[in-house]
């Protein structure tokens, strides 16, 4: 082994006499030899370090470091203050690799400069020993169509495109140490953090479309099973995810995935915790008003029955006062800028009422195109009808307010809101809300029509004109022709 070493495997170890050997087999027997195997022994009371010891023995790229039982988080962080190598693979102790697996992750990560490389990977059951599928930890159907790509290329999927945990992913050391990134000391999670961050603060993401890890399922000791000793460490990790994205000004690009991503993830622990009824309360009283999930309109959630699901848990009491609340703000902001003139606040109130049945403006597509929007403590409909359309900010795909201002020249100059003329006026007089809708309209397709038909008289007419042309000199070379022969006979 070099002083550096291509890859440093971080292996935290904590009673698993059982499967231990199967871990570092398929480790200390990688094609890619020149790695390092830093097994950090937290404090196990089975045999399991002296495993590590006997396996040292044999093999002298295995380092052992011990610490009291402070759990895997901490020991992965021991791990990376002595790692050496140039890309960093971090294994739970009762999974297991293929044994190409390194070989093939470094060959991809060299190839592309990638800051994380990301694998495909199985379930073993540990009590049928069979492999079962895990095609979910990577979604394809999220994936970008190329080879290279960080979180800008899949800002909607970046925290659900692949699960958050560590071992089927190799990340480059360097990229690790200068966005000082850690595993959090939790109980469990305690993953979550530093492998959602790098995902989000990598420049370069990539793929090896191979089944190279496998995940070992049904075991009594494993890492995972410390959830239901401390079952809300999983709200802790998202806590410090939102907290680290804010500080970092990255939330506002990545929220709508966070906001999906964590709502499932509380909700998956609610399914698969026996102290689900503890997990539900906890949400229900405390923590998604935390993270204000009451906030978001309907149609920022992609999962419907997850959304009905939340107003369900949610208190209708705290859902009936945001909403009493919101509309008191609305109006109470209408009442200002239109000077508390009643006529104004009618037509104003009645536009909204138009837009919203017509489903002409989109908040999600305003917050997500307009982001100083969000921390404006203004309605998004309210921010566009008095300031967003002035600045030449369209509600949505359906409604195109610059191209109703250019092509209405009456609107312009009566300096009235284009959405709100659209809905009170211009929809009767049959004017249009965008260019497509203009373009597919009848009289626009009977004039293309016309046009087209204009267009085949005149290619006629011209071809009629050339034809009479031809026909005149092919009878004025007939008259040469006779002319010729005459002449001929003659002499």
């Amino acid at each position: 082994m070099s002083n550096s070493p291509l890859v440093s495997v971080i292996i935290p170890v904590y009673n698993v006499e059982k499967y231990l050997e199967k871990c570092l087999d398929s480790i200390v027997n990688q094609t890619l030899k020149d790695i390092e195997i830093i097994c950090v022994n937290d404090g196990s009371t089975d045999n399991s370090l002296n495993i590590l010891e006997k396996y040292q023995q044999k093999d002298d790229r295995i380092k052992i470091i011990t610490q009291e039982n402070q759990g895997a988080g901490v020991a992965r962080n021991q791990g990376l203050k002595v790692a050496k190598g140039k890309y960093l693979s971090i294994l739970d102790s009762d999974d297991f690799f293929d044994l190409d697996m390194l070989e093939l992750m470094y060959g991809k990560a060299l190839e592309t400069d990638a800051d994380v490389t990301i694998c495909r990977a199985d379930r073993y059951n540990n009590s049928t020993g069979n492999f079962e599928d895990m095609s979910w930890s990577l979604k394809d159907s999220f994936l970008p169509d190329k080879e290279v790509f960080n979180y800008r290329d899949i800002k909607k999927h970046i925290f659900d495109f692949a699960i958050g945990w560590s071992w089927d992913k190799l990340f480059k050391s360097s990229f690790v140490f200068e966005n000082n990134l850690e595993f959090q000391d939790l109980r469990s999670t305690n993953d979550m953090l530093f492998v959602f961050l790098s995902l989000v603060k990598a420049k370069k993401i990539t793929i090896v479309d191979k089944i190279l890890a496998h995940h070992r399922v049904n075991v009594i000791t494993s890492l995972s099973r410390t959830r239901e000793e401390d079952p809300l460490c999983f709200y802790d990790a998202i806590k410090a995810l939102k907290e680290d994205l804010i500080k970092s000004n990255l939330f506002s690009e990545v929220e709508q995935s966070f906001v999906n991503w964590s709502l499932h993830f509380c909700f998956w622990h609610v399914d698969t915790n026996s102290k689900s009824e503890h997990i539900l309360s906890e949400l229900k009283n405390r923590i998604f008003k935390e993270l204000e999930f009451y906030k978001y309109p309907k149609s920022y959630f992609y999962d419907e029955k997850l959304y009905n699901r939340l107003m369900s848990t949610i208190s209708a009491d705290l859902i009936y006062k945001k909403r009493k609340f919101d509309k008191l703000l609305s109006f109470l902001y209408i009442l200002k800028k239109e000077k508390l003139n009643p006529r104004n606040i009618y037509k104003i109130y009645k536009a909204r009422g138009q837009i919203n049945s017509l489903n002409l403006f989109d908040d999600v597509y305003y917050l997500t195109n307009y982001l100083d929007v969000r921390n404006s403590n203004v309605s998004p409909l309210d921010h566009y009808i008095y300031h967003g359309w002035k600045e030449k900010r369209n509600p949505s795909k359906k409604f195109d307010g610059n191209y109703y201002l250019r092509k209405y020249s009456d609107v312009r100059k009566s300096k009235t809101n284009p959405l709100v003329h659209y809905v009170l006026y211009g929809k009767e007089e049959g004017r249009f809300p965008n260019r497509q809708v203009e373009m597919n309209s009848p009289q626009n397709v009977g004039k293309k029509f016309l046009d087209r038909i204009k267009n085949l008289e005149k290619s006629l007419s011209q071809s009629n004109k050339k034809i009479k042309k031809l026909e005149n000199c092919l009878k004025f070379r007939k008259y040469i022709s006779e002319l010729a022969e005459k002449e001929k006979r003659k002499l």
